[in-house]
């Protein structure tokens, strides 16, 4: 007799052949530490069903039986097809039984050691997800989520089961029960305008092996639940077979570990509250497992190393898959709950994956028929040179073809590319732009008519326009440069032509936007004035045309964005209202226009910044909430439309800035992770969507900044890693981005800053002096202060705002390590840079370096001045 079990009772061989209620008891199932599992049958309506019993025993201890009863409860409350259906509660004299669905098939554990088709993966995957977000949207957390809690039917069906651990985010709190679920958790969009932590005493054995249709699990934390069962059966399994430890085992006392340890969350591991998003690190090894084929731990490892390392969130890193997957997986791993996405985030990733076979041959059919028609194009072109004697046939024939051609060129990156966009799928016409890029350069200019070079020149900057959506500006150069030449060329020929001079000035703002957002402001400011005469020229021409008015906001935009980022502020606001009183004109001539509610919106948003930047925050806030307000009408109208949810993102991380400023760091973490759920969702719909990315990963940054605020650094070295890890990809992909390296630095500074918090002052100063290497210029500050050879890089220059952060930074953890004169010079070299930027800013990021800039070098006066005026504007706390 097992001393961990005491004695056994004997087998209820007896009931067999019984009948409880309407239902006659058949074959045991299963046998564990809460009871007998039975094949059942229900004599009134004639189906099988599974006897889940409840012990004498058991029956007599409260917090077993409530277990039993709490298993009951929540089964019923979940509808769904990938969760086992309960149909009854039958209280007997003798015992209690639960009446479930009768699953017939195999265990995923044992499926996987059998042999699983690839195909069948991703269909399994998609609804364990569903059934995970089913449960979660009813409160439900499954805190035992394995591949041997997973039921495959013989017609592909998938089944979760044993909720017997299973807690609703009503319960009462307990060490073993869960707090409230984790929730769901700055550039606006371009149009023709520019603005955008104890551990617990580890689980005993209990001395059982588990069985399920024949296949014995090895796994070394199986002891965590107890089964027995009968190989003599059919491959049938009843909703649950796991038992749960009784109330006298050390597993219940408050801190200690529940569950199986292979597939535990790190909190749950370290006895820790758990959320929703428990279940979601445990579906990420249970999918690693899945489409891997191999467990999420060293082969061989004992219990103590895999409790250790689930502690620890460092289960091994998922091998030989597709990116994507991968970084799903490492997203639903990540050791911060907050981080994870939540289950139908999850389910709409694994869907995206699935579908993109079907994605590609959509996009592969438009290219062919692209490239049949330019080349037929092509083709009737060179006929006409070489067949002199039908010339005015093969002429007429080439420019037929030709002008179809151009038309599907037109549709497919015009009419096309605004169906595609709200639905974040912009990727298909990528090959596309290519295409039109290659047949345009088959045909010479001068054989076409000017009406045709207008069509060119809309197609080209439409082309640019598509790679801008999508992150890649480098790549957007060469057809904005060239639409932008045949536009000038065709204003000039007819300068009172509006449709001419409209063209003109789209080219001119999207070339202007490329380098706004390079940084290269004097060349933006040029293309940004040009729109703007080309906007004044179009209203004179037609003073009634509703458009042409449009076009009038945005260019104030345009140049209110220019002057904001040359640190113009009183002269970008008068532009930013003016832009604002006529998109408010505009909406009000047309309130059921969505486009001008957007464009309202969009204004409002964009004057908060401004309103921001020159310290009037109330103001600020007013127009932020009321941007938020309009953008979320948008959405709940069209909740697919992706421009929607970007933009209510932007809104949120706004606002979350505001808040974080003004020192409520609670609700800026809210709306910031808020945003981020919306960003998981985009990513999901088109991970390779570059701007959609940037966003996500500056969302994270600030939520690390938010927790840092908030006194939670290592919650929020969780969130800052992601936000680095998504930042240098987008960087690796396009070296030349500065504002991605911007971003970069600015996520790897509040990690440095968070491992200062930390008591890290050696980690803190190496991300210092990396940022600093990466960004400095020739003569490297950080270097000669601390030293370092990796810092003496030489990269192009970087703003000295960042530079100035790395210095304070690299300082205080040169102070911690006992290196006090270059913690000064260091902080010396920060002032000196900061002061030409001090003297005429109303930036309160700025002003915050500053003000700590001149308390590190014991101006304490003078840094006393600027707290008080941050104060005064309404700032509570340090901006990270």
């Amino acid at each position: 007799m097992s001393p961990l079990l005491g004695p056994r009772e004997p087998r209820s061989m007896s009931i067999l052949g019984t009948r409880i209620g309407r239902f006659r008891v058949g074959p045991l199932l299963g046998r564990g530490g809460m009871g007998e599992v039975y094949v059942g049958l229900d004599e009134t309506l004639q189906r099988k069903v599974a006897l889940k019993s409840i012990s004498a025993r058991k029956r007599l201890d409260e917090e077993a039986k409530a277990r039993f009863l709490r298993e009951a409860q929540v089964l019923s409350r979940l509808d769904h097809p990938n969760i086992c259906k309960i149909f009854d509660l039958i209280e007997d004299a003798d015992r209690d039984f639960l009446v479930l669905e009768l699953v017939q098939g195999r265990d995923l554990h044992s499926a996987i050691q059998q042999g699983l088709p690839t195909a069948q993966h991703l269909p399994i995957a998609c609804q364990i997800t569903s059934a995970l977000a089913a449960a979660h949207a009813e409160g439900v957390i499954h805190r035992d989520l394995k591949p041997e809690n997973v039921m495959l039917t013989p017609s592909g069906e998938v089944k979760v089961l044993d909720f017997g651990l299973a807690r609703t985010n009503t319960a009462p709190p307990s060490a073993t029960s869960d707090v409230t679920p984790r929730g769901d958790s700055t550039h606006d969009a371009p149009h023709t305008d520019a603005s955008n932590e104890g551990e617990p005493p580890p689980s005993h054995a209990e001395a059982a092996d588990r069985t399920t249709a024949g296949a014995t699990s090895s796994d070394p934390d199986e002891d965590v639940t107890l089964v027995a069962a009968r190989s003599d059966l059919d491959p049938t399994l009843a909703a649950s077979l796991a038992a749960t430890p009784a109330p006298s085992d050390p597993r219940t006392v408050a801190g200690t570990v529940m569950g199986t340890i292979t597939y535990m969350s790190p909190e749950q591991a370290r006895g820790e509250p758990l959320t929703t998003a428990s279940d979601l690190y445990s579906l990420g090894l249970v999918l690693q497992t899945l489409f891997t084929g191999r467990s999420p731990y060293p082969p061989g490892a004992s219990r103590t190393e895999i409790l250790r390392r689930a502690r620890e969130a460092q289960p091994l890193a998922p091998a030989g898959l597709d990116a994507d997957l991968t970084r799903l997986l490492e997203d639903l791993r990540a050791p911060a709950p907050a981080a994870r996405p939540t289950a139908v985030e999850t389910a709409a990733r694994l869907r995206w994956i699935a579908e993109r076979p079907k994605r590609w041959a959509r996009r592969f059919a438009i290219a062919a028929v692209l490239t049949v028609l330019a080349f037929g194009a092509l083709k009737y072109t060179l006929d006409l040179r070489r067949e002199r004697s039908a010339a005015i046939a093969a002429r007429e024939e080439a420019e037929l073809r030709r002008t179809q051609a151009e038309d599907l060129i037109g549709f497919m990156i015009g009419d096309l590319r605004e169906k595609l966009a709200p639905v974040g799928r912009l990727a298909i016409l990528d090959e596309v732009g290519d295409k039109a890029l290659e047949y345009f350069a088959s045909l010479p200019q001068e054989a076409l008519s000017d009406d045709e070079l207008a069509r060119r020149s809309k197609a080209l900057y439409q082309v640019g326009e598509v790679r801008l959506a999508r992150g890649t500006l480098e790549a957007a150069k060469a057809p904005l440069s060239e639409s932008l030449a045949l536009a000038q060329s065709l204003a000039e020929r007819e300068p009172s032509n509006v449709q001419r001079l409209f063209g003109l000035g789209q080219s001119h703002f999207w070339i202007g936007y490329v380098h706004l957002q390079l940084g290269e402001l004097d060349d933006a400011s040029r293309h940004f004035q040009a729109y703007f005469d080309a906007s004044q020229r179009l209203n004179q021409l037609e003073p009634d045309n509703p458009e042409w008015r449009l076009e009038l906001a945005y260019g104030h935009n345009n140049l209110g964005e220019v002057l904001r980022r040359q640190g113009e502020i009183e002269d970008s606001l008068v532009h930013y209202r003016a832009s604002a009183d006529l998109r408010r004109q505009l909406m009000q001539a047309d309130p059921d226009d969505p486009k001008l509610a957007r464009d309202f919106a969009h204004a409002r948003s964009l004057l908060g910044q401004m309103l921001v930047e020159s310290g009037e925050l109330e103001a600020a806030r007013g127009e932020h909430q009321a941007a938020l307000a309009m953008r979320r009408e948008l959405l709940a109208a069209d909740p697919e439309h992706t421009d929607w949810q970007w933009n209510v993102s932007i809104s949120l991380q706004h606002l979350g800035r505001l808040e974080l400023w003004q020192g409520d760091a609670e609700s800026a973490l809210a709306h910031f992770q808020e945003a981020e759920s919306i960003g998981r969702q985009l990513v999901a719909r088109d991970a390779d969507n570059a701007r959609w990315q940037d966003d996500l990963a500056n969302t994270q940054s600030w939520i690390g900044a938010a927790r840092i605020a908030r006194g939670e650094p290592r919650l929020a070295l969780a969130s800052l890693q992601q936000s680095t890890e998504r930042l240098e990809a987008l960087s690796r992909k396009e070296p030349g981005e500065a504002l991605w390296q911007r971003d970069l630095a600015t996520a790897r500074l509040r990690s440095a800053e968070a491992q200062l918090r930390l008591g890290n002052a050696a980690a803190a100063l190496a991300i210092a002096q990396r940022v600093q290497a990466d960004l400095a210029p020739a003569r490297n500050e950080l270097a000669e202060s601390t030293g370092s050879p990796e810092a003496a890089a030489s990269p192009p220059p970087a703003p000295p705002e960042l530079q100035a952060r790395a210095l304070l930074i690299a300082g205080r953890a040169l102070a911690d390590l006992g290196n006090a004169g270059n913690a000064d010079d260091a902080f010396a070299r920060a002032r000196d840079l900061l002061q030409p930027l001090a003297a005429d800013t109303s930036d309160p990021a700025l002003l915050a370096l500053w003000e700590q800039a001149l308390r590190l070098t014991q101006q304490t006066e003078a840094a006393d001045a600027v707290r008080t005026a941050l104060r005064d504007r309404g700032y509570g706390a340090q901006t990270l």
